[in-house]
């Protein structure tokens, strides 16, 4: 009875998803499949594998855009070495953007932290962290200033965790007060 309801679940999930990429775009879907991912991420793997195949996403963009969130979902299971490749596949890619190229090299880092390799960790989220500079993207910025600071505490380096997190803590006050 249970791998029938998985089944029909499953079943729905897919008529919604392709019903979605009739009628919006490929960004409906891949947030669908984070909302199914909280839930199964069986089912938001099959998912990802048919907008990896649908001819309306081939635009190498769009593939890495759907690869981002097949790296999540392998990241969530920890499946590390699997989220890493991935990744590492979006990075090379010759159509990535700038803002994609950072959030890719920012969650690469995580994924180095994550298997205890804190230099490598350190380093691609420096990548990311002066992509994001260079683009004034001050929330990001400040996120990827947080991830230096956990990495740095990992790392038994309190002192310049403190001055990540500091940094991270000011741009977000900064930004709070321009809203005002």
């Amino acid at each position: 009875m249970q791998l029938l309801k998985l089944i029909l679940a499953l079943s729905l999930s897919i008529f919604f998803v392709i019903e979605a990429h009739s009628q919006s775009s490929l960004n409906d879907s891949l947030d669908e499949v984070l909302r199914l991912k909280q839930s199964n991420t069986d089912s938001s793997l099959i998912l990802i594998n048919q907008l990896k195949s649908n001819v309306d996403f081939q635009a190498p963009i769009d593939q890495i855009k759907i690869r981002t969130v097949e790296a999540a979902i392998y990241d969530d299971r920890g499946a590390l070495n699997k989220s890493k490749e991935i990744i590492k596949l979006n990075i090379s890619s010759p159509s990535i953007d700038s803002i994609t190229l950072a959030n890719n090299l920012n969650n690469l880092g995580l994924i180095f932290n994550k298997m205890g390799l804190y230099d490598s960790a350190a380093l691609m989220v420096h990548k990311g962290l002066d992509l994001r500079r260079s683009m004034n993207l001050s929330l990001e910025t400040a996120k990827s200033l947080n991830n230096l600071g956990l990495i740095s505490n990992n790392q038994n380096d309190f002192q310049n965790a403190e001055k990540f997190f500091k940094e991270a803590l000011q741009i977000k006050l900064d930004q709070q007060a321009e809203k005002r």
